[in-house]
């Protein structure tokens, strides 16, 4: 999407990689922006490049690797990466990034200024080894919820600055995976 407008009155679903052999990509150029006018807006590829504007408003935004991989989020990598920046130009109630076939999500210094266009953050890696990892950097958000299917391990401090940070290990309940918080390292909510 190169320097114009596309725009939806409903649920949005845009499939970069449609047949899910993870060379799809979607891109969002400087200048570019998706609105879905307070509908869902659900996205499906490889990797996404937002330098563009990408809006749901008061709905949903749904963002998934399309061959399962991984998610890196700020200054880190995965099959999927969003850095800071990308992530500041994301505006939803609610951004769920991953899902039931997603192996690791990893998050690097995400700031507050990053994430304050984004309601509430659900990270998901519900495979069943999927992990989720904060490392190296603290990070902030206004509302955060972990969902892995093996383990969530937070080797940074965590802040919540208006809502509740959740955090679910062991998804599929198979009876292996846990939570760990890396010593002297803490997670400051205020919801």
């Amino acid at each position: 999407i190169s320097g114009g407008n596309v725009e939806s009155s409903g649920e949005m679903n845009l499939n970069a990689d449609s047949d899910g052999n993870g060379l799809g990509n979607l891109s969002i150029r400087n200048g570019g922006t998706v609105t879905s006018n307070d509908q869902t807006l659900n996205i499906s590829a490889n990797d996404v490049n937002i330098s563009g504007a990408l809006n749901s408003g008061l709905a949903a935004t749904n963002i998934q690797v399309s061959d399962g991989g991984s998610i890196g989020l700020g200054l880190t990598s995965g099959n999927m990466s969003i850095n800071g920046a990308e992530l500041q130009n994301i505006t939803a109630s609610s951004l769920n990034l991953g899902g039931i076939n997603t192996q690791l999500i990893t998050v690097d210094g995400i700031t507050g200024d990053q994430s304050s266009n984004i309601g509430s953050l659900n990270l998901t890696s519900s495979a069943s080894d999927g992990t989720v990892n904060f490392i190296k950097r603290d990070s902030t958000f206004n509302s955060l919820d972990v969902s892995a299917g093996s383990n969530v391990a937070v080797q940074t401090n965590l802040t919540t600055s208006s809502g509740n940070f959740t955090a679910i290990a062991d998804s599929d309940t198979n009876g292996a995976g846990g939570f760990s918080l890396l010593t002297g390292k803490t997670i400051s909510t205020s919801g």
